[in-house]
Formats: structure tokens, C-alpha cells, sequence
């Protein structure tokens, strides 16, 4: 059996890396300035949302898309290590950034980080987390009635961000070969006639 090729980091790389971005820039230009205790990661299992009509945001990464086709880069062992290959892939991803509260701040928020995204700001911010943004859409109006019959203000608005995942694995290869029989294909077995 051959030697196949084995994963060195196989994590994706948006697990920390996208969602720090987006946390980073939801604190920053969800103006007015809200608690970054009240920003969360959406769809997690054992979290729950603060109880009543507090001020809060959820951010929501969903759809990757992928573009293009992998890049592939072999990588040279030093010594006795192994050559590694890196697969570079860029996928697009759709994120939904939702704010909470009471009042109009949630408008507010959604309005200034939907400004600010689609500015030279935006791009410029994500670029050092290796994100690209794309663009953001309008916000829309979500608003909805609250467990104390009360409106909650919610403001949705979905931002596009790119950003390569990378995977490299172990490439198996060999610096010599033990050729026990040499032969001239056109020699030893002519072309028949048919």
C-alpha cells in the first residue's frame, strides 16, 4: 500500500481568525459604542442571549462559497523532514450581523457598520486579519415582539468577506529509486500490426 498523504494543520482558518475580525469591527463601528460583552457568535450550543431587552449584536458566519480552484505549493523538508504540500483555496463567505435594543440604537448601529463597510475604511480594517470585504447590503428592519410584549428593535444586515483556508499535509516522495530492470519499450515490445 502507498504512502498517502497525511494532514498537518487540517483546523480551518476561519474558526478564529474571521470571527476575531468581525468582533474587532462590530465593536468598533457598531456606534453608539456597545459593551463587547454583548457581542456574540450566533448558533453556538451553550449560550443564551441576555434576558430581557438588553443592547446586543449576534454575528452569524454562514454559506461558504468556494472560488476558483485550489493553489497548490510544495513546500521542501529540511533534514530529515517530510516535504509538505499547502492547498490554498478562497471561499467567500456570507456573514449576518444582527443588532438588538429598545430604542433606535440598533438602527443606528446597523446604519453606521453598513457606512463604514462600504467605504474605503472597511476593506482597509479587514485586511489585517487577512479578510477581504466585499461588500455589505442595506440593513433591513427586523423588529419583533419580545417575551415581556414589548418591541425589540432588530437591524439585520449581511456583509461578503473572502478569505483563503489553507490545509497542508505531509507530501510523500523519495530522493532515490532501485530500478531492478531497464528496458527499451520500443525493443522489447514492438507496435503489432493489426
Amino acid at each position: 500500500m502507498a504512502d498517502i498523504a497525511t494532514p498537518i494543520n487540517p483546523a480551518i482558518a476561519t474558526s478564529g481568525q474571521l470571527q476575531d475580525a468581525l468582533y474587532a469591527f462590530v465593536l468598533a463601528y457598531g456606534i453608539p459604542a456597545m459593551d463587547g460583552a454583548n457581542i456574540y457568535h450566533a448558533n453556538q450550543n451553550r449560550m443564551s442571549l441576555p434576558d430581557g431587552l438588553e443592547e446586543y449584536a449576534t454575528i452569524y458566519i454562514m454559506s461558504p462559497v468556494r472560488h476558483g480552484t485550489a493553489v497548490e505549493k510544495l513546500i521542501p523538508g529540511e533534514g530529515e523532514a517530510a516535504d509538505r504540500l499547502s492547498i490554498t483555496s478562497l471561499f467567500e463567505y456570507l456573514v449576518q450581523i444582527d443588532f438588538f435594543s429598545e430604542d433606535t440604537r440598533a438602527r443606528q448601529r446597523a446604519m453606521t457598520v453598513a457606512n463604514v463597510g462600504r467605504s474605503s475604511i472597511g476593506p482597509q480594517f479587514f485586511r489585517q486579519y487577512g479578510v477581504s470585504l466585499l461588500y455589505v447590503d442595506d440593513p433591513r428592519d427586523m423588529a419583533f415582539v419580545g417575551d415581556a410584549q414589548q418591541y425589540v428593535q432588530r437591524w439585520m444586515l449581511t456583509l461578503r468577506v473572502t478569505m483563503p483556508e489553507i490545509t497542508t499535509v505531509e507530501f510523500p516522495g523519495f530522493e532515490e529509486a532501485e530500478i531492478s530492470r531497464l528496458e527499451n519499450v520500443d525493443v522489447h515490445h514492438p507496435p503489432t500490426e493489426e
